[in-house]
């Protein structure tokens, strides 16, 4: 019997603050996340494309379908169609390597639910499509291409959520650490008491980035009143860019680390179907109570911080 399952990852929705000249000077008539969904469905069109070739195919990386649901989600799906690829080709009477081309093409999907409460994208974990990190690669190629073509002020960016307690581990039991280095990113906010710090710096001298690296021969401060600690505990809720780089010694031998990049996993049963409906537009009165079993899951996985 097969058992319905949805399995997904978690990332941080962060924004991105455009000053480029094609960005509008209006961000402060709506809010951040009213800017970052308009951004989401207007990217939902052809014009935003993104075409990749390899060595072997030819895809078009698209966003389709956003819309909003209940329970403070909204939805997105993520399509590769493969327009031409290159293989064997079988002949009347031999074989040969040439380019097939479909039309319509065949695409894979993938969704993405934002949980805009927290600023958590829950994105549908389907073999081939997320397997590396292709697909946030074209996601995110979408998003930088449009900036060319619309002047909303603030664009998504999606970072993996991290296993929690993975990088201040590191930083509790090396011995000693000669570097540590990390970009952030400005909060929604959602912090606990070590982050806070570092978020009201960034607000204090209007930050949206804040590039960090701690370098010292005989080993930095790591303890949690350091703000190296506090820089790991904003970069493990998710607001970063990028790895977490971790240079030290544990039991005399070197180690270098880079951190971040493996997002948390989740999995609910009897719940895939009614989820790739999305895909379609298709939504029924059972969405709202697998929304409710997708919020109180992401809490579990991921609890809500101290504020």
């Amino acid at each position: 019997m097969q058992r319905d399952t949805f399995n997904f990852f978690l990332y941080r929705l962060n924004k991105e603050y455009r000053y480029d000249l094609f960005s509008s000077c209006d961000a402060g008539k709506r809010t951040d996340d009213e800017w970052l969904a308009e951004y989401l469905a207007t990217v939902c069109s052809r014009e935003y494309d993104f075409k990749k070739e390899t060595r072997r195919a030819v895809y078009t990386w698209s966003l389709r379908n956003y819309q909003n649901l209940e329970n403070n989600f909204s939805s997105v799906i993520l399509a590769r169609s493969q327009l031409q690829k290159t293989s064997t080709i079988v002949t009347d009477d031999s074989l040969t390597i040439g380019a097939s081309v479909s039309n319509p093409p065949p695409a894979d999907t993938i969704v993405l639910l934002f949980y805009w409460k927290r600023h958590i994208v829950i994105v549908e974990n389907r073999a081939g499509m997320t397997t590396g990190e292709t697909w946030l690669r074209n996601f995110h190629a979408i998003i930088e291409n449009a900036k060319s073509y619309t002047s909303i002020p603030v664009a998504p960016r999606l970072e993996p959520i991290s296993v929690r307690g993975t990088i201040l581990e590191h930083l509790r039991t090396l011995d000693k650490i000669f570097r540590f280095r990390v970009r952030l990113k400005l909060p929604n906010p959602e912090l606990n008491r070590w982050s806070k710090r570092i978020y009201d710096e960034m607000i204090e001298q209007r930050l949206t980035e804040y590039l960090q690296e701690f370098i010292s021969p005989t080993g930095i401060r790591v303890d949690e009143s350091s703000k190296a600690y506090s820089s790991g505990a904003l970069a493990e809720l998710g607001y970063k860019e990028g790895g977490v780089q971790i240079e030290g010694q544990k039991n005399g031998e070197s180690v270098l680390i880079d951190e971040g990049k493996t997002a948390v996993k989740g999995k609910i049963e009897q719940l895939r179907s009614l989820i790739r409906g999305i895909e379609t537009n298709a939504t029924s009165k059972q969405l709202k109570n697998a929304l409710v079993r997708i919020e109180s899951e992401v809490n579990r996985l991921f609890p809500p911080n101290e504020n």
